[in-house]
């Protein structure tokens, strides 16, 4: 999938909340983030470390350059969509 070159800014944004990298931990996150909660994240150390904490973005921006390991979200896709 591919974004159009005229939303990009608009998504520079955040919209919704935004936690520092210096407070985010696992306990934190689970205390943060209520279950149920529609999870973005954008880019792949992000992406890598809520996978790790056993959440699952509903949506990723995460093109894993460099990675040789291949991501599987909970809908079953990989990272390249399949």
């Amino acid at each position: 999938m591919h974004l159009p070159d005229s939303l990009r800014d608009s998504l520079k944004i955040p919209m919704g909340l935004l936690i520092k990298d210096s407070e985010v931990t696992k306990e934190n996150i689970l205390r943060i983030v209520p279950k149920g909660t529609f999870l973005i994240t954008i880019g792949d150390a992000t992406t890598e470390k809520m996978i790790k904490f056993g959440l699952d973005p509903v949506i990723a921006d995460s093109r894993f350059y460099g990675k040789e390991k291949q991501a599987r979200f909970a809908n079953g896709t990989h990272k390249d969509g399949s």
